[in-house]
């Protein structure tokens, strides 16, 4: 089980000083204690992401960016609004896409 607060990367990343970029198939575990889960993101070319909470997909509990499949499409660089919980507990997040060219550059937690 993931340890509380630390950032997990899957796959090759080409980490940078502001954010780390996937170099394909890869992924993002962060296990978390808030209500709502925000993800500042961006891709060069439109990127689905996977979006699940306690290893299973997110089709509910969804934050206003995520679909009704519990898939994100990341492309320019903003704030993703990946979960909302009914209320504040601790929760794994796990993040999966496809191919490479994800940029994250950072979480925060509501």
């Amino acid at each position: 089980q993931p340890a509380l607060n630390t950032l997990y990367l899957g796959g090759v990343w080409d980490v940078q000083p502001e954010y780390a970029q996937s170099q394909g198939v890869s992924s993002v575990t962060y296990r978390f204690d808030a209500q709502d889960v925000y993800f500042v993101a961006s891709a060069d070319s439109d990127l689905s992401l996977d979006v699940m909470q306690d290893g299973k997909l997110l089709t509910e509990n969804r934050g206003a960016d995520v679909d009704a499949s519990g898939v994100v499409q990341i492309g320019t660089s903003r704030l993703y609004h990946l979960i909302h919980n009914p209320k504040s507990g601790t929760h794994t997040l796990e993040l999966h896409t496809k191919k490479g060219g994800l940029k994250a550059f950072t979480f925060t937690f509501g």
